[in-house]
This record gives C-alpha cells, sequence and structure tokens, in this order.
C-alpha cells in the first residue's frame, strides 16, 4: 500500500492539458494511466462531480448538488468520502484538504474527521499552505488540492480561450510546485 496518496483536482481541466503547455503534469503522469476524455460525472456540475470523486459513487446516488452543500457538510455513513473511510480504517491518519472552491470543505467533506485539516486557500497560495503543513505536521496520509480558477476563467472568457490555456499553464506551475515540496521533503 502506499504511504502517502495527492488528489489533485483542476475543475475545467478536460482535456486542454493537449492544447497549451504543462510540462509538470506531463513530467508527474508521464508512464501512468492517465486519459483526455474521462467525465467525472453527468451533469457536469460542481458539486455533482467533486462529490463523485470524492465518494466514488454517481451523483444520483449520492445526491449532493451545488443547492445541497450549502445547507451544511454532507453526512452519510453508508457512503462516506475517502476522507471519512481513512479515518475509519486508520484512526490516527493525517489528512488535509485545500480547496480554492471552499464549499468542498463545507458541504462535501464531513465535519468533526479526526486527523483532517480543510483549509479554503486561493489557487496560487496552496502549494504554499501545503508546504506549511508539512513543515508543521509531517506528510500526510493523503492529501486533497483543489484548484478553481481555471474554471471561473473558463466561465468568464470561454472555455480553450488563450486566456484559459494561459491560466492552466499557471495551475500547472503551482503543481509542479506541489510536486517539489513533496520531493524536496522526501516523499515521492
Amino acid at each position: 500500500p502506499y504511504e502517502h496518496v495527492v488528489i489533485l483536482g483542476v475543475d475545467a481541466l478536460g482535456n486542454f492539458t493537449t492544447k497549451t503547455d504543462t510540462p509538470n503534469m506531463d513530467e508527474i503522469f508521464k508512464g501512468g494511466a492517465t486519459t483526455d476524455y474521462a467525465l467525472v460525472e453527468n451533469p457536469s456540475a460542481s458539486a455533482q462531480g467533486w462529490g463523485s470523486l470524492l465518494i466514488g459513487t454517481s451523483c444520483d446516488v449520492h445526491g449532493l448538488t451545488n443547492y445541497s452543500i450549502m445547507e451544511g457538510a454532507y453526512s452519510n455513513d453508508a457512503l462516506p468520502t475517502v476522507f471519512k473511510l481513512l479515518a475509519n480504517q486508520k484512526p490516527d491518519a493525517k489528512m488535509a484538504s485545500f480547496c480554492s472552491w471552499n464549499s468542498i470543505n463545507n458541504g462535501i467533506i464531513e465535519e468533526g474527521i479526526a486527523g483532517l485539516t480543510k483549509k479554503g486557500v486561493a489557487d496560487a497560495k496552496i502549494s504554499e499552505a501545503i508546504e506549511g503543513y508539512l513543515a508543521e505536521n509531517g506528510a500526510p496520509e493523503l492529501l486533497f488540492c483543489q484548484f478553481n480558477n481555471l474554471d471561473a476563467i473558463g466561465h468568464s472568457t470561454g472555455y480553450g480561450t488563450d486566456e484559459f490555456l494561459e491560466g492552466l499553464t499557471v495551475i500547472d506551475g503551482y503543481i509542479g510546485d506541489i510536486y517539489k515540496t513533496y520531493e524536496d521533503a522526501g516523499i515521492i
């Protein structure tokens, strides 16, 4: 089993890595199992997609919507998130979630999970927050990062526009920073 798992989520990523420079993601995922055509959920809406990713079921099963998560944190012992599953199986596990769209932390990930740090952080500050977390707590068994700015760019200028693709290259740099932080800490 792996000692440390990192889930990197980029809202609106799609297959746009094939259309612009993403040297960090290309290098990290070289030789791994990847696809440019998977859709995490249909409909392609935030709560439905992030919920499906973190819970491991389709949205017609978990029932999360952008409206329902505003009512409070998700709680369903029969369908826990990956964080709750890990906490149940390994009560001393350290976990962290750094999200630019903080509705994931507040409405999708359950409350009261021992060992879980949840922080809303702007895309540009996520790698810095992770570096601080590692310095203070050591490496978590599970780290989740969610970058949201690319989706915001897509909504404002269009998906696949020059500005959108430039935004993706910037996020690729942030992902490279996270990888380097883990590499420097001897975790890779």
